[in-house]
């Protein structure tokens, strides 16, 4: 069995903002969220959308793993680099 609890704590895995702007958790307003706490995710699936001078930018997971935290709400104002999603390394059990 793998063990990353060490590994999560000195080397944890986020998702950062890559430009500045109004970010949202779904396509739309009636839509579910890209992605909640306690969901899997794999590298490039992405997790929000930043609009940015009208432009929308999708936001990537930077990692595949178990989302831990969703540091924002919908439609905040987020800066380049603000840390938006925190994932972990699955333990084995935890993987479906």
């Amino acid at each position: 069995m793998q063990h990353f609890a060490w590994l999560n704590a000195v080397f944890p895995l986020q998702t950062k903002a890559p430009v500045a702007g109004t970010i949202y958790r779904s396509p739309g307003p009636d839509e579910p969220a890209f992605v909640e706490a306690g969901a899997m995710v794999h590298s490039g699936s992405v997790v929000a959308i930043i609009e940015s001078h009208k432009i929308f930018y999708p936001v990537p997971a930077a990692h595949s793993g178990l989302v831990t935290d969703v540091l924002f709400q919908d439609r905040a104002t987020v800066a380049a680099g603000d840390c938006l999603v925190r994932i972990i390394r699955p333990q084995k059990h935890e993987v479906t």
